[in-house]
């Protein structure tokens, strides 16, 4: 294996040993941030509302047989801006019932 002779090398650590583990610290760090949207915090608050995250409607033909071009939802009301959730973007979604099916039409 190579070694990099500026950095000291430990023979009985594996520098493979760490791969692919997520490092739960900075986890926590980031659910804390002040950047995080606001809308997303006040969700985790409140059981009666879902964040929803930015994400790409398909194209799809309503019943009435009007045909809507695929577009991307992120709750800022602006198509010409696309918003991603560090960004901003996403949107509250109150859940009235308590059920949160309801809202995702199952």
């Amino acid at each position: 294996m190579f070694q990099n002779r500026l950095q000291s090398q430990q023979s009985n650590e594996d520098p493979f040993d760490s791969m692919g583990k997520i490092d739960e610290a900075s986890l926590e760090e980031k659910e804390h941030s002040p950047f995080l949207n606001p809308d997303y915090i006040t969700a985790k608050k409140d059981p009666d509302l879902q964040f929803v995250e930015p994400h790409y409607v398909m194209s799809y033909t309503r019943n009435d047989g009007t045909h809507v071009e695929g577009y991307w939802r992120d709750g800022d009301g602006n198509t010409s801006v696309d918003r991603s959730f560090e960004d901003g973007g996403g949107y509250l979604r109150s859940t009235p019932d308590g059920d949160p099916s309801t809202n995702l039409g199952f």
